[in-house]
């Protein structure tokens, strides 16, 4: 799909085996995870990062590039 809406034939305008997909998540590290986990766990759910959230969802950062 991006390469069709980029206007690029694989097999034409690039070899095949040239193409890639590279597929990534933003979702923050194991130990901003487990470290919001215990406040929550000893010290409830006031005491949790408010930002917290935004830092393991999965959906940012997605990139898909061709090289």
């Amino acid at each position: 799909m991006a390469a069709l809406d980029a206007g690029i034939q694989i097999g034409e305008d690039v070899q095949p085996e040239r193409v890639g997909v590279w597929i990534r998540s933003g979702i923050g590290g194991l130990a901003e995870f487990e470290e919001q986990h215990r406040r929550f766990i000893d010290k409830g759910q006031r005491r949790v990062n408010p930002f917290y959230n935004s830092y393991v969802y999965p959906g940012h950062g997605g990139r898909t590039g061709f090289y």
